[in-house]
C-alpha cells in the first residue's frame, strides 16, 4: 500500500497565516513530494468533523495535509484529539 507522509514531519506545525513566513514554514511539514491536501474546517462546532476527516485520511495512508480553520482555538482543539 502506498503511503503519503510529509517530507519534513513536524509536531504540531502551524501558525497564523496573517504572519509573514508562516505558509513557507509549515508547507514542508505538510507536503509529500509536490502534493499537499488542504483541509478547511469551520468554527468550534466542526472540530469533531475535522478530526474525523484527518483520521480517516490517515487510515488510508494519506498524511500530507494542511488544516485551515478560522480561529487558532479550532486548530488547537483538533490537535488535542489526534493521536
Amino acid at each position: 500500500r502506498l503511503e503519503y507522509t510529509p517530507d519534513l514531519p513536524a509536531e504540531r506545525s502551524g501558525g497564523d497565516l496573517d504572519a509573514s513566513g508562516t505558509l513557507a514554514r509549515v508547507l514542508p511539514a505538510a507536503r509529500s513530494g509536490k502534493e499537499v491536501m488542504l483541509l478547511c474546517v469551520g468554527g468550534e462546532g466542526s472540530m469533531r468533523m475535522g478530526a474525523n476527516l484527518v483520521l480517516n485520511l490517515a487510515s488510508l495512508g494519506l498524511r500530507h495535509m494542511l488544516l485551515f480553520a478560522p480561529k487558532q482555538e479550532v486548530c488547537e482543539g483538533v490537535w488535542e484529539v489526534l493521536p
